[in-house]
Order: structure tokens, then sequence, then C-alpha cells
């Protein structure tokens, strides 16, 4: 089971679903959630942690760097 837990507004709903999905009879290895991450590793690290201690599995996600064109930048030193 994937869930997703995007922002720092989504996590109260992330923790609601997954001790739904604990009830349930799911575990920790039955439920994963993406984070994505990219501009608040602190918050991110954050909600990550959260995620876990909640009783599911959090695959962080690294959003690349995107210019304002919207083209990936392979070299964040050339933005």
């Amino acid at each position: 089971m994937w869930l997703a837990c995007d922002h720092r507004n989504a996590l109260n709903g992330a923790i609601r679903a997954i001790e739904t999905l604990l009830k349930a009879g799911f575990t920790r290895n039955h439920i994963n959630a993406y984070v994505l991450a990219g501009k608040d590793i602190e918050e991110e690290l954050d909600r990550a942690k959260q995620i876990y201690k909640a009783g599911c599995m959090p695959f962080v996600r690294f959003n690349p760097l995107k210019s304002a064109s919207g083209v990936i930048i392979s070299d964040p030193n050339n933005i």
C-alpha cells in the first residue's frame, strides 16, 4: 500500500490513514509513503520521521532542480 505525504499540510491526513490501516491489520511492512524532498530538508526529514513513528515506512523522493522554464538542471552550480 502506498500513500503520499508530499507536503507538511498532508501529514495529519497521512497519519490518520496510517492509523486506520494499522487498525485494519496492515503492518509497517505493508504501508509505504512517498515523502517529497528538495526544498527544506529539516522539515522533510521531520515529516519522514513522523510518518515512520506513525507506523509507516517512508520513501523519500528527491525532486530534481528545475529552472524557471521547467528544464531539469543537471548541475545545480549552473542555475
